[in-house]
């Protein structure tokens, strides 16, 4: 008979069905009714959560024939949640007909009153099943179902909320659907899967409205969560490969070869259909790259799986179109519409066609924030009307706007493209240097620098300074600014001084700068336990954000907290936090298998106006409350692994290919070693294979020679071209020292 430890001890899938058709007969053949039920719940519970949901719809009915010929062996919420399973989840198979799914809501409404449920589910259900098969049906349904009050039938708060928000979105109230979404997060209202679904929906209408920064938010909220768990969110899967295929098509491929391998596994035909059309934009796109063939590293489990490991990009593309076109029309014939064949054929937006900002965090109206020049005298400054010609020629603007209104000039760039920046100056007196603390230098070594501080010229964004393209032209701008040569720059409102040469770097690398050159840590004593600091941030303002708060942190544990704060800050100057509550890549990994969440309470400590956020880390998916950094065990601590943020990588990049000429310069002039990180492509029997090589620069810089090698593709010892286009890495070493592109400024001379 039935043994659960045993039952519990096999792995979801094809072992635990054996176990239950086998118990299951021997159920049968001993009429033991009870457990003739029970198993078939068992079976029902197996397919719908872990396996092929139309094996518990198939069962079904020979479990509803028993149940009725049964009444009172077990009871009816037992009966009633398979029920929903059914009927929820029944339109996602085109093998169930119209007269089928009427029939189905029929019933389960007849359940439904004789064991004295509402219908708030009833009409739930129905919404969300006539969705794509008549529309007018659906939303009837849905107006009804907040007319009932829930039951123990009813969806949880969490499901419920979500699909009210899919529905706004779906039907474009979007402002009232984010506004939801966020009231969800913040008030914890989640189960098991509601954040993966809800994100990847919101991913994929925004990328249909052609709102690609507010997609691209979604779908990275959304895949760190689904990361080892794919096979349950495909559809959500699905969704972003057909976004990224049009913001990010090497994201797209990748995500494809992944999961390629469960779509050849995946039994529910809708599920397939989204699949197989998000798999036939991506290799559309690939296609109108001009890519021929592609080697993925796929797994043999895909069905069009070749042990050659070289596919026609022009194949894979009409073997999905073909796939999703026959799904859709057999759900198009099944709902008498055109919805799934209108979904396959729809192309999305070239470019936005809208703008949507969503809310930053725990900020309304962000402090200004902006850089200081130092003259030596007003004479010696450059007239607010020349300030506009001094840096149209520097940045190579297309036009430059000043106004001057009460000892204050506000100016306005235009770029090539027309890209509009504005910006305010002022001159003021030059703050105290012995009251600041300098960026990377040692006090006492300002040498003639005192001469410069009778006059300062602070220029700033005059809304706020969380668009990266308006930091990078301000630095620009200060840069060009800087025509009395002083060696040292002023910040604010992290009130830091700088060498000039950093504003330089910052101007030229065509990046922003990392957090830990924009932010200030400082401790204080914490009020509520004197032996105790509070560490506290200075500085977000300029990335649009709350300054962050810890409190309690111990001599011991400083050192820890410091970093972890760091890395969090590091991630929101490069991803500002929205205010849903919770944040997806922080830059830590916990146990290297997913992002750390996070989520955000106010402090605000007694005789001080300002509002901090403390985060607090959501380790595992089963967390709610969070905990506090200084609650962290050493146990947590070893698991916690930081990662460099997606887009910090990109301008690290960014930064390394703008900056090596300048690397390369002083590698010519310097007794100095210079090693270059390159993409570099190889041709090995006939096809092209990307390598990522360490090449060691010869003098000249022209050429360089591999010294360590990812790929037997390409030998140590090869010389090669290194072209700047292709450099996303380098270290210059000198000394004993080495210095990456973040260090090239303690390089350059005055």
């Amino acid at each position: 008979m039935f043994d659960e430890e045993r039952f519990e001890s096999l792995p979801h899938g094809e072992e635990r069905f054996g176990y239950l058709k086998k118990c299951i007969a021997e159920a049968d053949n001993e009429k033991n009714i009870k457990d003739m039920l029970d198993l078939r719940y068992e079976y029902i519970h197996e397919a719908f959560f872990y396996d092929d949901e139309f094996m518990g719809m198939v069962m079904f009915p020979e479990y509803m024939k028993l149940f009725d010929e049964n009444p009172g062996v077990i009871e009816a919420s037992k009966f009633m949640f398979p029920f929903k399973w059914v009927v929820e989840n029944c339109s996602d198979y085109y093998q169930v007909s119209l007269d089928q799914i009427e029939r189905y809501f029929e019933r389960f409404e007849q359940y439904i009153q004789k064991f004295h449920y509402t219908m708030r589910t009833y009409y739930l259900k129905k919404y969300k099943v006539y969705r794509d098969i008549d529309e007018k049906t659906a939303l009837e349904a849905y107006d009804q179902f907040d007319k009932y009050k829930r039951t123990d039938l009813s969806d949880c708060a969490a499901c419920e909320a979500s699909e009210r928000a899919k529905k706004l979105i779906h039907f474009g109230d979007i402002e009232t659907a984010v506004k939801m979404l966020n009231k969800m997060i913040s008030d914890n209202m989640s189960c098991a899967e509601v954040p993966q679904v809800t994100y990847g929906a919101f991913a994929y209408e925004f990328a249909k409205r052609g709102m690609y920064t507010e997609a691209e938010h979604y779908a990275e909220l959304m895949l760190p969560m689904v990361k080892g768990n794919e096979t349950n969110f495909m559809r959500e899967i699905a969704y972003v490969i057909s976004l990224k295929a049009n913001t990010d098509p090497e994201c797209a491929y990748i995500l494809f070869c992944e999961c390629a391998g469960n779509y050849s596994r995946m039994k529910t035909p809708a599920h397939r259909f989204y699949f197989a059309a998000a798999a036939y934009r991506v290799f559309s796109r690939l296609e109108s790259m001009g890519v021929k063939q592609i080697h993925p590293r796929i797994s043999p489990d895909f069905e069009l799986f070749d042990s050659s490991g070289i596919y026609d990009v022009t194949l894979l593309k009409d073997y999905f179109y073909n796939a999703a076109s026959d799904i859709a029309k057999k759900f198009d014939e099944r709902n008498s519409n055109t919805v799934y064949s209108d979904e396959l054929e729809f192309v999305f937006p070239e470019a936005p066609e809208c703008e949507f900002d969503l809310p930053l965090h725990g900020s309304i109206t962000p402090e200004n924030g902006g850089m200081g020049i130092l003259y030596r005298s007003r004479d010696e400054a450059p007239s607010y009307e020349n300030i506009g010609d001094t840096v149209k020629d520097a940045l190579g603007l297309a036009e430059v706007k000043v106004a001057v209104d009460d000892d204050k000039a506000y100016i306005t760039f235009f770029g090539e493209k027309q890209e509009r920046f504005l910006y305010r100056a002022v001159y003021t007196d030059a703050p105290d240097m012995r009251e600041r603390y300098p960026h990377h230098m040692e006090r006492g070594i300002f040498g003639n620098i005192e001469e410069y501080t009778v006059l300062l010229l602070l220029i700033s964004d005059n809304v706020r300074l969380d668009r990266y393209e308006d930091m990078r032209m301000l630095f620009k701008a200060a840069d060009a600014l800087n025509t009395a040569g002083s060696s040292i720059v002023f910040s604010y409102p992290v009130d830091k001084w700088h060498w000039s040469q950093w504003l330089k770097y910052a101007a030229l690398s065509d990046a922003p700068p990392e957090a830990e050159n924009m932010i200030n840590l400082y401790h204080i004593t914490d009020p509520d336990e004197p032996d105790k600091a509070a560490l506290v941030t200075a500085g977000l303002p300029y990335f649009g954000s709350r300054d962050f708060i810890v409190r309690g942190v111990t001599e011991e544990n400083n050192r820890f907290v410091t970093m972890l704060l760091l890395r969090l800050c590091e991630a929101v100057s490069f991803s500002p936090l929205p205010d849903e509550g919770i944040a997806m890549n922080s830059g830590i990994t916990y146990d290297n298998r997913s992002y750390i969440r996070m989520k955000w309470r106010a402090v605000r400590l007694p005789e001080d106006e300002t509002v901090y956020a403390e985060p607090l880390l959501l380790l595992t998916s089963r967390e709610r409350r969070g905990r506090r950094l200084t609650e962290l065990d050493e146990y947590d601590r070893n698991k916690m692994v930081p990662k460099m943020h997606r887009r910090a990588s990109e301008f690290a990049d960014t930064r390394s290919r703008n900056l090596y000429p300048y690397a390369r310069k002083y590698f010519n002039t310097h007794d100095c070693k210079l090693t270059v990180g390159m993409n570099y492509t190889v041709t090995v029997n006939g096809y092209e294979s990307a390598v990522c090589p360490d090449v060691e620069l010869q003098k000249g810089g022209e050429t360089g020679v591999v010294v360590k090698t990812w790929s037997s593709d390409l030998k140590v010892g090869t010389v090669v071209y290194v072209e700047p286009e292709d450099v996303y890495w380098f270290c210059i070493e000198e000394d004993g020292e080495k210095y990456e592109a973040d260090d090239l400024w303690t390089l350059f001379e005055d």
